[in-house]
């Protein structure tokens, strides 16, 4: 999603668009909602998520409803459980555990994705028949640590950083057990104001010292993936 829309913005700025396109395909990172509706609007074109794991083969995808992932259960069984491996009931978030049902070669039994959601067995307005997944929050390490030793999920983040509206997507980094430097991608003037109401909410809710920087480079994986939340805390027993 972030590179896809890097592009959208380029083509935006040049006062162009492409398409209209039958869809387009977004996976391996968290999609924004600014990120959902500028990519639409350049490719004239619905955006459907996708989420998945390779080694239990597991894939999930938007409908048209866009109401939580379709789970591919002819390939894969899906299973979200609690911190000892238990089964939680529906609708509750937890841990979520693959198992592939063709890989004949190197079988996995409840591989454990790293990731957090919930299961919903409800029909889906669309008419598939299939398990969703719903309240997909990411990896289940994309936690920072505030000050007083709390964990603090990346969703919490989220509520605290895009409800100021000139934000359009962030990128995390905890360097210590003080300090948070968060790079901003802007829609429009970061002006000092701004960032000083930013600054104290993120101070209100992690306790770190916060550095704020409006159109700094987002830092990316040996995979090009921008993750949201980045720790470089040392002895993390979560990395």
């Amino acid at each position: 999603p972030s590179i896809l829309h890097r592009l959208a913005r380029h083509l935006q700025d040049r006062g162009e668009t492409v398409g209209p396109l039958r869809s387009v395909i977004t996976t391996s990172e968290m999609l924004f909602p600014r990120q959902r509706a500028t990519i639409a609007e350049v490719f004239r074109a619905p955006v459907f998520d996708m989420y998945g794991c390779n080694e239990p083969n597991l894939v999930t995808a938007e409908c048209d409803r866009h109401d939580g992932y379709h789970v591919a259960m002819e390939a894969c069984l899906v299973e979200v459980v609690d911190a000892a491996g238990r089964p939680l009931p529906d609708g509750e978030v937890g841990r979520i555990l693959a198992t592939g049902l063709h890989n004949r070669s190197m079988i996995f039994l409840r591989y454990d994705t790293g990731d957090l959601g919930a299961l919903d067995r409800t029909p889906c307005a669309c008419g598939r028949g299939l398990v969703r997944i719903r309240n997909l929050q990411g990896r289940s390490r994309d936690f920072l640590r505030a000050r007083d030793g709390r964990l603090i999920h990346g969703v919490a983040m989220n509520e605290t950083v895009l409800k100021h509206g000139w934000v359009e997507r962030y990128q995390a980094i905890q360097e210590d057990a003080a300090r948070l430097r968060i790079v901003l991608s802007v829609l429009d003037d970061a002006s000092p104001d701004r960032l000083d109401a930013l600054r104290a909410d993120v101070a209100a809710l992690t306790g770190l010292e916060i550095a704020l920087e409006p159109g700094g480079v987002f830092e990316r994986t040996s995979g090009a993936k921008a993750r949201v939340i980045i720790s470089r805390l040392e002895n993390d027993e979560r990395s």
